[in-house]
C-alpha cells in the first residue's frame, strides 16, 4: 500500500529475462534476481511483512516455513495457470489461491 508508505519488494525468478514490471516509486524496491528467495525470507524474518504474492514458485512453500505467520497468496488461478498438483500443495499448507481479485 503505497499510500501508507509501506514498501513493496519485487523479485523476478532467477531465469526470468522479461522484466515486465517497470514502476518507479520510492516505496518499490527491486531485489536482485540472483538472490535466492530463501535468503530474502531470512532477512525479512524479524521485519513486519504483511503479505507475499507469487504465482507457481516453490518459494511460496518455503515462505510458509520461514515466515509461517505471513499471509501468502498464489495468483495462479487469477492468471489462469493450471497446475492442480501444486495448487493442492499450496492450499494444504495455507497458501491462499484466490479465483479472482475480489478474494484477495
Amino acid at each position: 500500500d503505497l499510500k501508507n508508505n509501506k514498501s513493496i519488494l519485487i523479485k523476478y525468478h532467477p531465469r526470468e529475462i522479461n522484466h515486465y514490471i517497470d514502476i518507479k516509486d520510492k516505496n518499490i524496491h527491486y531485489i536482485d534476481q540472483s538472490i535466492p528467495m530463501e535468503v530474502v525470507y531470512l532477512v525479512l524474518k524479524n521485519k513486519k511483512v504483511n503479505c507475499i504474492y507469487g504465482t507457481t514458485s516453490t518459494s511460496l512453500i518455503t515462505s510458509k516455513i520461514i515466515l509461517p505467520e505471513v499471509k501468502v497468496i498464489s495468483l495462479m488461478d487469477i492468471l489462469n495457470i493450471k497446475k492442480e498438483g501444486l495448487k493442492s500443495v499450496f492450499e494444504s499448507i495455507g497458501v491462499k489461491v484466490p479465483k479472482d481479485l475480489n478474494e484477495i
